[in-house]
């Protein structure tokens, strides 16, 4: 049996190693996030496009400004094929 010094000490290890593995985790997890928005904003831009805004700036303003006001935009993701879309509405 360890003494109550070497126990504490390897608990403190595998409590860092767990640790550490979560921080990864949640970095791969922001990493993906990160992704899959920068991918759905890019759509999105392409379809205001398409909607009719062809000034870049104007674009660009009210995408920073989403959800503040009356413009919002819904990310989402279809369950059963699994593709990204966005949505966006002004009131």
């Amino acid at each position: 049996m360890l003494p109550a010094r070497g126990l504490a000490d390897d608990l403190r290890s595998r409590v860092g190693e767990l640790q550490a593995r979560e921080a990864e985790t949640h970095l791969e997890h922001l990493a993906i996030a990160r992704k899959t928005v920068t991918v759905l904003a890019d759509q999105l831009r392409a379809d205001l496009r398409i909607g009719g805004w062809h000034d870049e700036n104007q674009l660009e303003d009210f995408l920073t400004h989403l959800g503040e006001g009356g413009a919002t935009a819904v990310l989402f993701r279809r369950t059963v094929c699994g593709t990204h879309l966005a949505y966006t509405g002004a009131s």
